[in-house]
């Protein structure tokens, strides 16, 4: 049975203290020490912007010892400096210890650290929290992922994974099978055939790459364990570990089905310790759990997915149904989900396929998927946004996740949207990367939203509607059409020393596309696009 949580606190509470509590200023409520995987701009600048336009006060270290491309490892030590010497002046802390361990997110998978090195900084981590008893530490890591092939795994992997051999193997394939049949025989057990495979599989994979590449996974997954050893003291109020791109059996499923037995070991509860797919989206969601519980906070979440398979969908890059993942994100931002709509701070709309299919949102023709981003309607699609409409009209504080198409915005809703000048009358929208990601960003970003004034939340949509639509569904992909045309496609991965001519190109379609698309034109005629990670897989938003 549901209980409003915040309402039976309310009823225990003194009045005076229930008004200071849930009514209190976000100044009042304290400082947030900040300390995201790397300098990309949704996990670094976007996700501070989002936080600060609802009145909080965030210390986060300049770019310059962060992670600054798949190839620009942080400076791990400079950052453990950087946290022990602010942690005396912030209430709260959120860690990607990704960054303390090993530099970053993307060095964490091509790093040759020593084991002991590791250990070492998880000591310090260790340290920080008994030198700092009154700071609330919230931590998240990552297991390593376990791309399909080398085109999925790109530069963010060792060289190796994308090698083949005399015969046309290739080693990244060849791991991502290899290891699904590893986790298969330990859940369920092989057939003969598949026994075979699994040999044949390891014969054809030369000893230097798998050692090479279990060795740093066994290393990362030891230090995870050790950062879950301090959960279990009560070191930290919270650790939750991410599976980015992952699937049912693979690798990564293999190391998280092992992590979760010592959690239950341990008799960790889910409010301490949450392992679940994704990871950029982390970095706000744990701000939301340090924001409310500075606040004394505890947001109501009302979640309604779009029509057909809908909560069952298994998007792309996850192991787990939509649902389970949004029941565990809304734990990990300190909220309680509620069945009745009337009482929720946060009206999440979770834009997911009929079928529930994930398609790819710069992938708009038809003659190339039987799911086109092409901006014309789908089954679901129409009942879809006249519910978001019917609620907006309500008052209701809509937050839209947009999971139907990975990489970007669905162009039918974003249409819509704006031929119905609904565009910020909604509370938050997301619809970057991963379904995952998007869902858990849009979700922070909705309770953020709820001590945002409206001209700062209208901003932050902006930005969104700026991100994910108009440069990931649309400009994206007319400058990889245009590199391609020239012959250089190479570029989208290496810009090289087309960096600044690709820039300039990029914010001209930008600059045309968002004046012609969204409202606010008017300040974006200094619209900007650079490209921080010498990629167009993300890109860095300013204007006025």
């Amino acid at each position: 049975m549901f209980i409003n949580f915040k309402k039976k606190l309310k009823q225990f509470l003194p009045i005076t203290l229930s008004f200071a509590l849930f009514s209190a200023n976000a100044d009042a409520a304290g400082r947030i020490l900040f300390l995201p995987q790397d300098n990309r701009p949704v996990s670094y600048q976007q996700t501070v912007e989002v936080a600060e336009a609802a009145g909080f006060k965030l210390i986060y270290p300049k770019e310059n010892i962060l992670s600054r491309g798949p190839d620009t490892p942080g400076d791990a030590d400079a950052l453990l400096d950087f946290v022990e010497t602010n942690a005396k002046n912030a209430d709260a802390a959120v860690i990607a210890t990704d960054a303390l361990l090993y530099g970053g997110l993307i060095p964490s998978r091509k790093h040759n650290i020593s084991e002991s090195k590791l250990r070492e900084r998880v000591k310090r981590i260790e340290k920080l929290a008994e030198d700092n008893p009154r700071l609330k530490i919230y931590l998240f890591a990552s297991l390593m992922r376990t791309p399909k092939n080398g085109a999925a795994a790109g530069v963010e992997e060792p060289a190796y994974y994308m090698e083949k051999n005399a015969n046309g193997f290739e080693y990244g394939e060849g791991i991502f099978k290899y290891t699904a049949l590893l986790d298969k025989e330990e859940i369920e057990g092989l057939t003969a055939e598949e026994k075979k495979e699994k040999e044949n599989l390891k014969k054809q994979l030369p000893d230097a790459v798998l050692n090479d590449w279990m060795g740093r996974r066994n290393k990362n997954f030891k230090a995870t364990l050790s950062l879950l050893e301090l959960t279990k003291k009560g070191r930290v109020q919270a650790m939750v570990v991410g599976r980015d791109d992952n699937a049912p059996l693979s690798q990564t499923h293999r190391e998280n089905r092992k992590l979760l037995q010592k959690a239950k070991e341990a008799n960790l509860p889910e409010d301490k310790f949450i392992s679940l797919a994704g990871i950029d989206e982390f970095n706000l969601l744990l701000l939301a759990r340090a924001a409310n519980n500075l606040k004394f906070n505890v947001p109501a979440v009302y979640v309604e997915y779009a029509e057909g398979v809908g909560g069952d969908t298994v998007p792309d890059y996850s192991d787990a149904p939509i649902s389970k993942t949004i029941e565990k994100e809304i734990s990990i931002a300190g909220g309680i989900e509620t069945k009745t709509i009337e009482n929720a701070d946060v009206v999440l709309m979770v834009n997911s396929d009929y079928k529930g299919r994930t398609g790819a949102a710069n992938v708009w023709n038809p003659k190339y998927t039987d799911f086109p981003n092409d901006g014309f309607s789908r089954e679901g699609a129409v009942e879809f946004f006249e519910k978001v409409k019917e609620y907006t009209d309500k008052s209701y504080p809509v937050s839209i996740a947009d999971i139907a198409f990975v990489n970007g915005a669905d162009y039918f809703l974003m249409r819509n949207l704006r031929d119905n000048n609904m565009f910020y009358k909604i509370k938050a929208y997301a619809g970057w990367n991963t379904p995952t990601n998007s869902a858990g960003y849009a979700l922070a970003e909705g309770m953020f939203a709820t001590t945002t004034p409206k001209d700062k939340k209208n901003r932050v949509l902006l930005r969104r509607y700026l991100d994910d639509w108009c440069y990931q569904s649309v400009v994206r992909t007319r400058m990889y059409a245009l590199l391609y045309e020239r012959g250089e496609p190479d570029k989208y991965l290496h810009l090289g020393v087309a960096k600044e001519r690709i820039e300039k190109e990029t914010t001209l379609l930008m600059r045309e596309f968002a004046k012609k698309e969204l409202p606010y034109s008017d300040i974006l005629d200094n619209l900007k696009i650079t490209l921080p990670w010498n990629r167009m897989f993300e890109c860095k938003i300013e204007y006025q």
